[in-house]
């Protein structure tokens, strides 16, 4: 069974994605529209990022900007810090990909 971004721990926890390259923001924006999720604005529908935040009321949208970038980068990977998960979307793929062997 696939994966699902909707079945992230919202109730505890701010979601961050980290796109490491075009491939995974190609790969990562054509799940999270199959999934049902939108933008949190139009303002955002030209900017891409490196990172996204992804909430629980099915919509998503870029870091942008210095502040934002610099606190999300200081994240460790797949792990909980505080109240904060950075997801690396290149592991969580892989992780659904042998799931599914």
């Amino acid at each position: 069974m696939k994966k699902s971004l909707s079945n992230l721990p919202w109730s505890y926890i701010k979601v961050y994605v980290y796109l490491e390259d075009e491939k995974a923001r190609e790969q990562f924006m054509l799940q999270i529209n199959e999934q049902g999720y939108c933008l949190s604005d139009e303002l955002y529908l030209q900017k891409s990022s490196s990172y996204y935040r992804i909430f629980p009321n099915f919509t998503y949208r870029p870091i942008l900007g210095w502040a934002g970038n610099v606190f999300v980068k200081n994240l460790p990977l797949n792990r909980v810090q505080g109240d904060c998960l950075l997801i690396d979307y290149k592991h969580f793929i892989s992780q659904n990909l042998k799931e599914g062997m």
